[in-house]
């Protein structure tokens, strides 16, 4: 008989190999193998901490990318943003004149009627001033230093309303002294007297900008215009 018959063979199964490295007896064996369960769950929630981790940055990834290719897909199909560039063509007060609260105020150095005020007015596209609030009564009576000057007020009799050179009716917010029929500024306020004196006077007119163009929006003022180029006779 052959004598390889009789050889007992032995399973040479991979897994024996890893989990027993060498033979031991029963006793030896149960610490090993507690040592063993305790490493490999140790590295086991390693492995699946790291999975999750390159999980998520994968995924934070992958969120990162189709938000930019959305971004950049309708700002293509916007169209192109309109040029921030803008111009700005601003119209100060004419020379001589004096500018407050978006008005110009002329001021004359010469002496003349009511009406010859008013007409000198007309011919610089304004008219004899109103006065609306007491700043502004504050501000011409500075300015007017000591000379009587006409200004926009006058009426046709004596108790009859004062109406402003555009005919609108004057509230009697301040008082007018005397009974003349045409109001001027003396050092003491307003006055009136008769329409044919010569005085001093003075004329206004609206501050206008004009030729401008601007981005998109609403801002509030010039100096947020930040691509502005501004042209101006000041």
């Amino acid at each position: 008989m052959d004598s390889h018959e009789n050889e007992e063979t032995f399973p040479t199964d991979s897994k024996s190999e890893s989990v027993c490295l060498q033979e031991k007896s029963d006793d030896e064996k149960e610490p090993l193998k507690r040592t063993e369960q305790s490493t490999t769950s140790s590295l086991c929630r390693k492995k699946t901490i790291r999975m999750f981790i390159i999980i998520a940055i994968l995924i934070g990834l992958h969120i990162f990318v189709v938000v930019m290719w959305f971004s950049v897909h309708k700002k293509s199909a916007a169209g192109p943003s309109p040029p921030s560039q803008c111009f700005l063509y601003i119209i100060s007060c004419p020379k001589s004149w004096v500018g407050y609260e978006g008005r110009c105020y002329y001021f004359s150095d010469v002496e003349g009627t009511w009406d010859f005020a008013q007409r000198q007015c007309s011919s610089y596209n304004a008219s004899l001033s109103s006065i609306d609030t007491p700043e502004e009564m504050d501000f011409l009576m500075r300015y007017k230093i000591s000379a009587d000057h006409w200004f926009g007020l006058r009426r046709q009799t004596v108790g009859e309303s004062w109406k402003w050179t555009n005919d609108s009716i004057f509230n009697n917010w301040f008082t007018i002294r005397a009974k003349g029929f045409c109001a001027y500024l003396d050092d003491e306020g307003a006055s009136s007297t008769r329409c044919d004196t010569e005085r001093n006077w003075i004329c206004t007119k609206p501050l206008h900008s004009v030729g401008m163009e601007k981005p998109p929006g609403p801002p509030t003022d010039i100096s947020s215009f930040e691509n502005c180029t501004v042209f101006t006779n000041l």
